[in-house]
């Protein structure tokens, strides 16, 4: 399973699977980092951009990490709003042989759901993965304010995990990949596999 990716969204604009990230995009993330830096110094310590990972080596440190005991890789994607989690987790699914992508926006109880975010997560979805059993869980409707219709996550050799508040406690106990990208720029983004 994976790691935790904390991501700021530059991934989201670059070009094509395991290419490089255009010129503007790179001066883009180096100007946005800049003003993180500048308003918010804390941030800027413990994230950067990602643009310097490419798919392909992303799924291969994937693929190489040490499976739970069911033999799933979960990838936990965690990050702000708006930071390109699920362009992420739907690029990596498609490198990954369509691996199965869950939303947390399908498991928050409404705009104040974060809380309840852990016994959905951790009870009902990354425990029986982990097993290597399929998990299911109610989808949050969030036109009706309650919990509709229920989704079932296969039980698959790595599973992607997106949304705020994915890569909490009981989540980072089941990885096995501690870190993920590393190179220059500023600290490693936290991933957790």
């Amino acid at each position: 399973m994976l790691d935790v990716l904390t991501v700021e969204g530059s991934l989201a604009a670059r070009d094509g699977v395991g290419g490089t990230a255009p010129a503007r995009v790179v001066e883009q993330g180096k100007a946005a980092r800049a003003r993180v830096a500048h308003f918010r110094p804390w941030a800027a310590a413990a994230s950067r951009s990602l643009v310097d990972v490419t798919i392909e080596a992303l799924a291969s440190r994937i693929l190489a990490s040490e499976p739970t005991a069911g033999g799933a890789r979960i990838v936990l994607i965690d990050g702000p709003a708006g930071a390109g989690k699920t362009t992420l987790a739907r690029r990596l699914a498609e490198r990954l042989d369509d691996a199965p992508v869950v939303h947390a926006d399908d498991m928050y109880e409404g705009w104040s759901g974060l809380p309840s975010l852990h016994g959905v997560l951790c009870d009902r979805v990354l425990v029986p993965l982990a097993r290597g059993e399929e998990a299911r869980f109610a989808r949050w409707d969030w036109y009706r304010g309650e919990r509709g219709n229920e989704i079932t996550v296969p039980a698959a050799e790595v599973v992607v995990i997106e949304g705020v508040g994915v890569a909490q406690r009981c989540a980072r106990d089941l990885a096995s990949l501690r870190d993920v990208g590393g190179g220059p720029g500023g600290p490693a983004p936290r991933t957790m596999a």
